[in-house]
């Protein structure tokens, strides 16, 4: 028997493939300490969503636009906190976001808007911008989850600007950026995926530290690209100017711990 939601995703001409999600482990341990169990799993594979959901949870979908190929996936755990993904079709591939729980989402467009940084969303009206949908426009360019904010009057060293490098969320696959160079930031020593302070760092034996491969590094820098900047799942851009870099907010939403598609 199909899941209600099937047709929905049929209905923007999404293949889809809902299941049920398998029962963890108990073990002693676990039985000891009431561990609850994720009410969604989504991804993508083999450009179809792959859905795994939670008997206990309640699943819906609660507005589709077929015409713009998206709609918004709600999920409801067995506490009744709600988790809602934007879930369509960009440039050349589908896709699916985590969108911020302190967001007010009713339909596909206002988690669109959530999905922006405010303040874009401020600059797209001091500038009159009308469609605030638009990948180019006076305020941004957008690839994927990436937003690049023009700064035309900005000089650089070319003593510090990085070629051909990379920028990407966690273990997505990355964006190639021609021109890259990063300022400010927080000074941090990673080790083991672990982030150090400075104090932290000299508070370790020099003799631990060499065998911990530390590398230095800069947290929450300003980021600016210029050039070319290439996806497999997007369609390459140029920017002739150098650009802010800034993501979008799902990685501020709690429920992208659900989401197991990266692009």
């Amino acid at each position: 028997m199909k899941h209600p939601i099937e047709k929905k995703f049929n209905d923007m001409g999404a293949d889809i493939e809902v299941t049920e999600m398998p029962k963890p482990f108990k073990s002693m341990w676990a039985r000891a300490r009431r561990s609850k169990q994720s009410p969604i799993s989504i991804d993508i594979q083999d450009g179809a969503f792959d859905i795994k959901v939670n008997p206990t949870a309640e699943i819906q979908v609660i507005h589709t636009d077929p015409k713009d190929r998206h709609l918004v996936l709600q999920a409801k755990d067995e506490d009744g906190i709600k988790s809602q993904f934007l879930c369509g079709h960009d440039e050349r591939n589908w896709f699916v976001a985590a969108v911020p729980e302190d967001s007010s989402v009713h339909n596909v467009q206002s988690a669109k808007d959530a999905l922006r940084p405010k303040h874009l969303t401020e600059e797209l009206v001091r500038k009159g911008v009308k469609d605030k949908n638009s990948r180019k426009n006076d305020a941004y360019r957008r690839q994927g989850e990436w937003f690049f904010i023009p700064h035309p009057e900005k000089k650089v060293d070319p003593k510090v600007i990085l070629k051909n490098e990379p920028i990407q969320r966690g273990r997505g696959r990355p964006h190639m950026v021609a021109e890259l160079f990063r300022t400010g930031g927080k000074s941090v020593w990673i080790a083991r995926g672990k982030s150090h302070s400075y104090e932290q760092y000299i508070a370790i034996p020099a003799e631990q530290r060499k065998n911990m491969f530390f590398r230095q590094m800069q947290e929450n820098p300003q980021v600016f690209v210029r050039g070319t900047i290439k996806h497999p799942d997007h369609n390459t851009i140029e920017l002739d100017c150098w650009h802010e870099v800034v993501q979008n907010t799902e990685t501020e939403a709690i429920a992208m711990r659900h989401v197991q598609f990266l692009d």
